[in-house]
């Protein structure tokens, strides 16, 4: 009971919830996402400083007020594998092992952690050599607030959905100059209707990914996204070029992005990093379908030291300096994901339309979406050739199905 339980296809905290020793049966706490028919598996189970793993079912737990001092090798707290409505607050998890709060079932259903604040016991490794986590959940609901994380691989791994992520503080740092970064937050729900707000996200990013969700193998129309990611500080130093600070890591093809809200955050970068955007798609275990995006907002958002300036709807300028009855709009990489411009929301003209005579052209215009090799390019169609200079907005989502 309790113990981790890593392979190939194994989602990241993923734990033993159960066993029947006479029918020689495990139960996980997810299922597998691409695992093998016959394979092997590494199981590990650490010792925690409070243990309920030999509870069936505990309700309403209250822990306030404790300092977990780990030493480097006990873990904080393993929750029982069933309950609701653990309160965890004003909390210090000082090098607890590897894990902070564990949840091998069920009991994470509603938790709130609180005011707590975890420091890991492996800060002198370098970033893609650290194990430990903050605290994991599998069920709905989880209220995750005002808490800090220092140094750890990854602050929290999330399942469910319901999620509140409100005015946290987590980052990490090592001695490497450009070094490698990992996710702070990673939601395995790809449904996972969640709120991360007033959160200062310091050389971590946030990830999506589905690894929870045995559907990978033929995953068309399904949906990603039901997140809102709204007024957030994400600070970058000592990265290199190609870090991000939100990623999508979907497993398996033909997923689409639906109900995707990043407003009125920051990103910013410093001690002389640059990075080209501050968005990816990790296409390394799968793929999304950017045909067939809906209801994806992102806009409000300010950048320091980034090259391409996500947005969408992206506000364009483009200028003709001779009359062309066909205009082509670049969107320089603007939308998010590097997804297909689906629409446009107008197009504004800035002075007089002057046709090939130099005469004012009283002209009506239709776009063509979806153009060029990357299917990122707008073509602007005039009823007469003109030149001028106009404005408009493209957007990388189309209306909701």
């Amino acid at each position: 009971m309790g113990a981790l339980v890593e392979g190939f296809g194994v989602g990241r905290e993923v734990y033993v919830r159960a066993k029947d020793v006479a029918t020689g049966e495990i139960t996980l706490s997810q299922p597998l996402y691409n695992a093998a028919g016959s394979q092997s598996y590494t199981f590990t189970r650490t010792k925690y400083m409070l243990d309920f793993s030999g509870f069936t079912r505990i309700n309403g737990f209250n822990i306030d007020s404790v300092q977990f001092l780990g030493e480097r090798r006990g873990c904080g707290v393993l929750l029982p594998p069933d309950g609701i409505w653990w309160i965890v607050r004003n909390c210090w998890f000082t090098q607890t092992g590897v894990r902070g709060i564990t949840s091998p079932g069920d009991a994470c259903q509603g938790i709130t952690i609180d005011q707590c604040e975890f420091l890991a016991s492996d800060a002198d490794e370098l970033v893609q050599n650290r194990t430990s986590v903050g605290f994991n959940t599998n069920k709905n609901d989880a209220k995750i607030r005002d808490n800090r994380s220092i140094n750890l691989r990854h602050f929290g791994v999330i399942g469910g959905n319901g999620n509140l992520v409100l005015g946290n503080h987590f980052w990490q740092l090592d001695t490497a100059s450009e070094g490698e970064r990992t996710a702070g937050l990673i939601l395995t729900d790809k449904r996972s209707k969640t709120t991360i707000t007033g959160n200062y996200i310091d050389n971590q990013f946030i990830e999506f990914s589905n690894e929870y969700q045995n559907d990978g193998a033929a995953s068309s129309g399904e949906l990603f996204g039901r997140v809102s990611i709204v007024g957030n500080v994400f600070t970058g130093t000592q990265v290199p070029n190609w870090f991000r600070f939100i990623v999508i890591a979907p497993k398996g093809s033909g997923h689409r992005l639906s109900g995707i809200s990043v407003v009125g955050n920051t990103f910013q970068l410093f001690g002389g990093a640059w990075i080209d955007r501050v968005e990816a798609v990790d296409t390394s275990e799968g793929s999304l379908d950017f045909s067939a995006t809906e209801n994806l907002v992102w806009e409000g958002n300010s950048y320091g030291f980034v090259n391409i300036s996500t947005a969408s709807p992206a506000l364009l300028e483009v200028s003709q300096g001779a009359a062309n009855a066909s205009w082509t709009v670049d969107t320089a990489g603007k939308l998010p994901f590097g997804g297909y411009a689906l629409g446009v929301d107008g197009v504004t003209a800035h002075g007089p339309l002057l046709n090939g005579s130099g005469a004012v052209a009283t002209v009506s215009s239709w776009v063509e979406t979806q153009q060029g090799a990357g299917q990122d390019r707008v073509d602007l169609r005039w009823t007469e050739p003109v030149r001028g200079t106009v404005q408009l907005k493209v957007r990388v989502d189309r209306p909701d199905a």
